[in-house]
């Protein structure tokens, strides 16, 4: 089972931040099957939290959708900072995997087709919006409606405290968790 993460690059609290990386943890370690791989789109905070706890619940591959985006003038990241940027993420010493998403028209492109290429790894998704309340403009709701484009499971988890629920394909109708 490959899971992947979606969720903001800033503004979270402390206490968000724990909860995202207990809840990511208990997700993983608690999975059946158990996960075999874990995607992250390489970004602050939700993305990088759901890197760490991978590594701590023993997924066996880390998979690194890396996006391509032109920014203040250069390529971000640059491919020779691939090794760099698996260290910053603390697995330079773990089975981990570095794909690059096509370039984007603009740097808003390059990170719909990062998110495009994280969900095309993935069978379940852990989302992780601020609202339970879609929004455009928002790379956590543009990767979730990707997700159910691809009829992939979303386990959604709203930051602002709101009820998890999953939406799976074998289900029409919202489940609580």
């Amino acid at each position: 089972m490959r899971y992947g993460i979606t969720g903001p690059a800033e503004g979270l609290t402390e206490n968000q931040e724990r909860f995202v990386a207990d809840t990511t943890l208990f997700v993983l370690m608690d999975s059946e099957p158990m996960p075999t791989e874990f995607w992250s789109g390489c970004a602050h905070v939700v993305d990088s939290i759901g890197v760490y706890a991978a590594e701590r619940a023993r997924v066996p591959l880390i998979g690194l959708s890396v996006p391509r985006v032109q920014e203040r003038g250069y390529e971000r990241p640059l491919p020779s900072n691939y090794k760099e940027l698996i260290k910053h993420l603390g697995v330079a010493n773990y089975p981990c995997v570095v794909e690059e998403a096509p370039p984007g028209k603009d740097a808003s492109d390059g990170y719909m087709k990062r998110n495009s290429l994280t969900v095309s790894k993935i069978d379940r998704l852990l989302a992780f919006p601020p609202t339970s309340t879609p929004t455009l403009r928002s790379g956590t709701w543009a990767t979730i409606r990707r997700a159910r484009n691809a009829g992939i499971d979303i386990y959604f988890y709203p930051l602002n405290g709101a009820k998890p629920w999953v939406e799976s394909l074998d289900e029409v109708e919202r489940l609580p968790l």
